[in-house]
């Protein structure tokens, strides 16, 4: 009984000392914070911001490529130092007058906060670690993947514990090691790891009280936890699936809720809430007595919250995301928000003097107070604006913003500026590349601060400077801004009269030309009725640059009223049949010789030749180089007569970076590889290498011999309205820009059987998931992989969750639109994805909008 008693003793006291000394965000209730709310000062780092430490009247700071320190009250800097090679970003903390800093692969350094001297130094192995200060103990990893206590009076470490397998972490493709700043209440250190573990250690010898880890959800290989915050009874974790409270004393589970994105910050306490930011662009307050949904707040409608920062204050929740700094009340009501650019999102502080506040490379303070505001009368704004211009890039921040408010005169006063920069640009001609460089990003400046003042009332004035560019990025920012702002009374003629001058231009491809880039997104997203016969017009002409009869594809049934529909009908894909190999390869375009060859090595080509042999019956044959049964290395031979090259035949091999020298003794005269066992066209090894039957002519059993047959693994039959969908979205994908030198193979929802894809002009195989290698879609036959998702935005452009894997498709209330997402794989670093949207006219499914959402 005694025993029993002093257990409970003990365990209200450690209650007592966790409710003394929670671990949740400060609160600053004697800090007034509510609009108006001016920014005090503004001070800008070498690098993104990691971590800061506030002591006293100093703020410690760490990027990833330095440490320093800055004055509280003023923003100065009070110094600043770089890290050797290894650096690569630290994390701080500051405890006595001693800035602590843990900087990556380098060391563990203790200098001092006020000059930055180092005091010492120990060696350190890995990324950058959390590190806290409690007492004469300090904890982080010096190695990564391993907590280790240090005594600051002997130097020496105290303990140890495994955290994480860092050669795991790099297999899953995550961190490893503290995944937060570990917090030390009474006699006991709470931490998480990036390897999804929440730990209570004791702080003297590391042996672990209890050790929880987070189950990853089905699919996943594993889950790292963001940060925690605790109460007296519970610690509160957010993790990248959502959330969990854990029995302080014990570790024991209490509840977990789960979101529908992302999660990457912190939780915070919000009186008997856990409210904490998710991906899905909504901010959540969770009941921390049972872990139900209190109540969710949209910040962004399209998501993008991934970097964002959090504070209780009062009566009031404060979310520093997207350049604005908000307020929200218990009950979810958007209370009040304020803009702050560069300073809100990366961190939320609350000190005596107000917030300091953080975001990519800049810190700032914010305190309650008004901002200056512009004079009135015309002629003082316009006299103001005037010495603004005269130094527009040396004003403060306070300057800018009153700068930024004097509208009309601001671009009255910054377009002569503009205007002598530019001519000091155009003249760069006799000056060497530097002097060039530097008056460019002189000019760029004026241009971008021009159009932060630019109405549609300014139109003809930007177009006259876009004619006077020759600063190419600056006529694009210029360009830009007439696309998507300018007066269209004005803009169309000008843009047609771009797109007249180089629409005939083959050469022309996206990215090369960006006049022709930004005039054909302004004219296709425009109903207007002169754009509308321009893409009329165009998309009629078969001799017309592709790039623009895709654009006039994917918008005329939405801009061009029932003719732009029928012509957008009229001009889908009907052939189902593709040419034969030697007419897609282009074998007589092949030069003859190497000499002949003349290759632009930024250009790509369907066909390469890589040498000519002659055998020994004096036959002169060429080895080429083809992607059109699979991979860009891949090897077919070829001999001449009568002046031509004839006789294609796929070999199967593959150059690598260089082909088989005996290759003329190898492939030429080889009966395998002229092996056609159905007599349909292709032979064996081709049919082996795409997936076609090579004893079966007509795989698929549809009429059409398979080296006819644009989709030779699917035969024609009657479609429902989801594969009707489908089908309109591959088809508006590829149907002029198709990337048809490689056969495309689809990876089909596991729900749907195989049905024929019209659009590409070469050939299209079919797989369900279920069937294609789990490595990035890849296998020996590294084909594109084309494969349907759900649209990664509704139709009012908010974000969309649906995880059910066999839904592809989203509908409106009558089911007579759709939204799609399709994503085209080519290999690492070459893969986009685009949302497809598309409307059903007179029975018929046709894209009315396509929208690249993401590239690689």
């Amino acid at each position: 009984m005694i025993r029993l008693l002093s257990r409970l003793i003990f365990m209200l006291l450690i209650l007592q000392s966790c409710v003394a000394r929670s671990v949740a965000l400060p609160t600053q209730s004697a800090l007034e914070i509510k609009p108006p709310i001016k920014e005090i000062w503004v001070q800008q780092c070498n690098d993104q911001i990691e971590d800061i430490c506030i002591k006293d009247t100093i703020i410690a700071f760490s990027t990833f490529e330095t440490i320093g320190a800055l004055d509280l009250a003023t923003g100065k800097k009070l110094w600043e130092k770089s890290f050797a090679e290894k650096g690569f970003s630290a994390y701080i903390d500051c405890s006595n007058g001693t800035l602590y800093a843990s900087i990556g692969e380098l060391k563990l350094s203790a200098c001092n906060i006020k000059t930055g001297k180092e005091l010492w130094s120990l060696k350190r192995r890995g990324f950058a670690s959390n590190i806290v200060v409690h007492g004469s103990a300090l904890y982080c990893e010096l190695n990564s993947g391993t907590l280790a206590a240090i005594d600051l009076k002997t130097k020496r470490t105290k303990w140890t514990l495994k955290l994480d397998d860092p050669k795991l972490a790099e297999k899953q493709n995550r961190d490893s090691g503290l995944s937060s700043k570990p917090q030390l209440i009474e006699k006991r250190l709470y931490l998480a790891s990036e390897a999804g573990e929440i730990l209570c250690l004791n702080p003297a010898s590391g042996k672990a009280i209890w050790r929880y880890k987070v189950p990853a959800p089905i699919g996943e290989s594993s889950v790292s936890v963001c940060g925690f915050t605790m109460d007296s009874r519970r610690v509160y974790a957010t993790h990248d699936f959502g959330a969990i409270a854990l029995d302080a004393l014990t570790g024991k589970p209490l509840w977990s809720f789960v979101t529908q994105d992302q999660v990457s910050m912190a939780p915070v306490l919000f009186g008997d809430s856990v409210a904490f930011c998710c991906w899905d662009g909504n901010l959540y307050a969770i009941s921390a007595e049972t872990g139900v949904k209190k109540w969710s707040a949209v910040i962004s409608k399209m998501g993008d919250l991934s970097s964002a920062a959090i504070m209780a204050v009062s009566n009031s929740l404060l979310v520093a995301a997207l350049d604005n700094l908000f307020a929200f009340d218990k009950t979810g009501a958007r209370i009040w928000e304020e803009p702050f650019q560069d300073i809100a999102g990366g961190g939320i502080q609350p000190t005596k003097k107000g917030l300091i506040m953080r975001g990519g490379d800049m810190i700032g303070l914010v305190a309650r107070g008004a901002q200056p505001k512009p004079p009135t009368d015309p002629s003082a704004r316009l006299d103001l604006a005037k010495r603004f211009a005269a130094r527009f890039e040396k004003l403060t921040r306070s300057e800018k913003r009153v700068f930024m408010a004097l509208g009309d005169e601001g671009f009255a006063a910054m377009l002569p500026v503009v205007q002598q920069r530019m001519d000091a640009y155009n003249k760069t001609a006799r000056l060497d590349d530097k002097a060039s460089s530097a008056l460019y990003e002189r000019l760029d400046a004026a241009v971008e601060t021009l159009l932060a003042f630019a109405s549609p009332k300014h139109t003809s004035q930007l177009l006259a400077l876009c004619n006077e560019a020759k600063a190419s990025d600056s006529a694009d920012s210029i360009l830009r801004w007439l696309a998507e702002d300018g007066d269209q009374s004005l803009t169309v003629p000008f843009f047609l009269a771009v797109m007249q001058k180089i629409d005939a231009d083959k050469s022309v491809q996206t990215g090369e030309n960006n006049s022709f880039g930004y005039a054909l997104d302004a004219i296709a997203k425009l109903s207007d009725p002169a754009a509308v016969k321009f893409l009329l017009d165009k998309l009629a002409d078969p001799n017309v640059n592709y790039i623009i009869r895709q654009a006039a594809f994917t918008n005329l049934a939405r801009t061009g009223g029932q003719p732009g529909v029928e012509a957008v009908i009229a001009a889908k894909d009907t052939n189902r049949a593709i040419p034969s190999l030697e007419d897609f390869i282009g074998l007589q375009g092949i030069p003859l010789t190497l000499s002949a060859t003349k290759l632009d090595p930024y250009e790509y080509h369907r066909a390469v030749l890589l040498e000519t042999k002659t055998d020994k019956n004096g036959v002169i044959w060429g080895l080429i180089s083809s992607p059109i049964a699979g991979p860009a290395g891949d090897l077919w031979i070829a001999r001449q007569e009568n002046g031509k090259w004839t006789g294609l035949v796929y070999t199967g091999a593959q150059s690598g970076k260089n082909p088989d020298p005996n290759w003329i003794n190898k492939f030429p005269g080889d009966d395998k590889l002229t092996k056609d066992s159905d007599a349909d066209g292709w032979t064996d090894v081709f049919e082996v290498a795409i997936g076609t039957k090579p004893d079966a002519a007509d795989t698929d059993g549809d009429g059409l011999k398979d080296s006819e047959d644009k989709n030779p693994l699917a035969a024609p039959r009657e479609l429902n309205e989801t594969e009707q969908v489908l089908a309109a979205a591959f088809e508006a994908r590829f149907r002029f820009n198709d990337g048809s030198d490689s056969p495309h193979r689809v990876e089909m929802p596991d729900n749907i059987a195989p049905f024929e894809l019209m659009g590409r002009q070469w050939v299209t195989l079919f797989a369900h998931s279920k069937d294609i290698p789990a490595a990035k879609g890849r296998d020996e036959r590294p084909m594109p992989l084309v494969s349907f998702r759900p649209p990664k935005y509704d139709f009012d452009l908010a974000k969309v969750y649906i995880k059910d894997k066999s839904l592809v498709a989203l509908w409106n209330s009558d089911k007579t639109e759709a939204k799609v997402h399709i994503v085209a794989y080519y290999g690492p670093l070459a893969a986009t994805g685009f949302d497809i949207r598309l409307k059903k006219f007179n029975g018929v499914w046709v894209a009315v909008e396509m929208q690249m959402i993401w590239i690689s």
